[in-house]
């Protein structure tokens, strides 16, 4: 597996951890606005906006390490690339020069999946 798929997986499962919490946000607003919930709009979102806030952040601090050097790829990651992808501009790490599209070996898989 290379790294590149290695990323774009992680990032892949993050954004629709993400994604799945904030709809269920929206969807916990809708439902307290129609009377099915008994609590306060404010308070139906909130589960569900905790679960977008963490996912965000976690890939915004500690889902991407670099697998050779352990380099912290998370801005690049998350700032680049469509919401599921790498951008494809994206050929090495920055800390160590390692090709993303090479492959990964089982002793570099630190952060794997």
């Amino acid at each position: 597996m290379t790294i590149r798929k290695l990323i774009e997986g992680k990032k892949r499962w993050i954004m629709t951890i993400a994604l799945l919490g904030f709809a269920a946000g929206v969807v916990g607003v809708i439902l307290a606005r129609l009377n099915v919930l008994n609590v306060e709009p404010l308070w139906a979102m909130l589960p569900g906006v905790a679960v977008f806030l963490i996912a965000l952040l976690y890939a915004h601090h500690f889902a991407f390490p670099c697998p050779r050097c352990n380099g912290r790829l998370e801005a690049l990651v998350m700032n680049m690339g469509g919401l599921f992808a790498l951008d494809p501009r994206i050929r090495h790490c920055p800390f160590c020069g390692g090709d993303i599209d090479g492959e990964v070996d089982a002793d570099q898989d630190r952060g794997g999946e």
